[in-house]
C-alpha cells in the first residue's frame, strides 16, 4: 500500500511539473507580456496540479503497473530509503 501512494504521489508531482516546465517554455516561445493571460495560465496550472492525483485515473501511467517493474525500480532507489521506508517488499 505504502509503495502505491508514494508512486502516486511522484507521478502526480512529475506530471505537474512537466505541465509547468511546457506552460513556461510556451509562454517564452510566444513572448507572452500579458499578464492577465500569463496569471490566467499559472491559474490553470495550478489547478491541474492540484487535481492531478484525481485525474490519475483518466491520464496514462507514467510508472509501470506491473509488480515485477515496481521491484526492479524500487531497487534502484538509494538504500537509505529503502531502509527507511521499507520499500524492499512489494506485495
Amino acid at each position: 500500500m505504502t509503495e502505491a501512494v508514494i508512486l502516486a504521489l511522484l507521478e502526480s508531482a512529475l506530471r505537474s511539473a512537466l505541465l509547468g516546465l511546457l506552460v513556461s517554455g510556451g509562454i517564452a516561445l510566444f513572448r507572452l507580456r500579458d499578464v492577465r493571460t500569463e496569471t490566467a495560465l499559472w491559474t490553470l496550472v495550478l489547478t491541474a496540479a492540484i487535481a492531478m492525483p484525481a485525474l490519475a485515473s483518466v491520464l496514462p501511467h507514467l510508472f509501470p503497473q506491473e509488480r515485477e517493474e515496481l521491484q526492479r525500480m524500487l531497487r534502484m532507489l538509494p538504500g537509505e530509503w529503502q531502509r527507511r521506508y521499507h520499500l524492499a517488499k512489494v506485495g
